[in-house]
């Protein structure tokens, strides 16, 4: 006698019970070694760590980057030659056809630079970009650790193919080794339960500071996909290719964990940026060893 549950196996068949097992994967960055300030960084105020369960604050509206008139929510770095302020970089884009922008990124090897994939390649102004100059810890007029030209660009397949979001990642192979007091980032990929209400920094060189003045704020994750994360961080254009970065608890140096590249439009209330997942770990730490 047949019941309801009998059902033939290639017809509507009951969803399989499986989840794949997420576990951190980690590269280490280098501390650096710059000479002792007398003085404590006064931008250190403003990082953030650990999370934050409570509920964010919804706003009634928000502009492409949830900037409110009258309501930015940033501050500007005075400290650039601290860690971690040190360790991102002004970008000074040149085009193929000659256009000049603005973009930010940061410092993942001896040569290398790590941005969003959309500064390096862009199909609407001609694909590939010409030239990128790199200003470390840039401060207005000041460039305390010079700058440097890029060699190399690369990105992802999926981004230069077919202008994937997901794998709006790219990397700035530079001519020369960087100081090597600026040290480098550490990366890493960690499970979602780890991210959820995590509390995250970004700072990078926006258009209002003309791309000079690095400018931070912090706030917690609003939510996680398998290769983005969303947050009510505010940022504006220039600030592409930004570090994600948060403090594990057992943790005193900052780890990034995703690279910003969107503003919010006009549909969704978070900005977001592309997750660092396993796949780019390996990514980072191969274009690491090109020279």
């Amino acid at each position: 006698m047949s019941s309801r549950y009998d059902r033939d196996i290639y017809s509507d068949s009951p969803m399989l019970e499986v989840a794949a097992v997420q576990k951190t994967k980690l590269c280490e960055g280098d501390v650096g070694a710059l000479p002792d300030h007398t003085q404590g960084c006064s931008s250190d105020k403003l990082i953030v760590r650990g999370k934050q369960d409570a509920s964010l604050v919804s706003k009634i509206s928000f502009g492409q980057s949830l900037l409110v008139p009258g309501h930015d929510r940033r501050s500007r770095i005075l400290d650039t030659t601290f860690d971690p302020w040190r360790k991102i970089c002004a970008l000074e884009i040149t085009s193929k056809d000659g256009d000049s922008f603005i973009g930010t990124g940061w410092i993942a090897g001896p040569r290398l630079i790590i941005t969003a994939g959309h500064c390096v390649f862009n199909s609407s102004y001609g694909g590939w970009m010409e030239s990128i100059e790199v200003i470390p810890g840039r401060d207005g007029d000041s460039e305390p650790f010079g700058r440097y030209r890029s060699k190399l660009l690369c990105s992802m397949e999926r981004w230069t193919s077919a202008g994937d979001e997901n794998y709006d990642i790219g990397a700035i192979i530079l001519s020369d080794d960087l100081d090597s007091r600026l040290g480098s980032f550490s990366f890493g990929f960690y499970p979602d339960l780890q991210l959820k209400t995590q509390m995250v920094n970004i700072s990078g060189y926006p258009i209002c500071g003309v791309g000079e003045e690095q400018m931070h704020h912090s706030n917690r994750i609003c939510s996680v996909t398998d290769h983005k994360i969303y947050y009510d961080v505010d940022t504006e254009g220039g600030q592409s290719g930004s570090p994600i970065w948060m403090y594990q608890k057992d943790l005193i140096t900052p780890v990034v964990i995703g690279v910003h590249s969107n503003g919010a439009g006009t549909r969704l209330n978070a900005n977001s940026g592309v997750r660092i997942t396993p796949v780019l770990v390996d990514k980072i730490s191969e274009w690491r060893t090109r020279q």
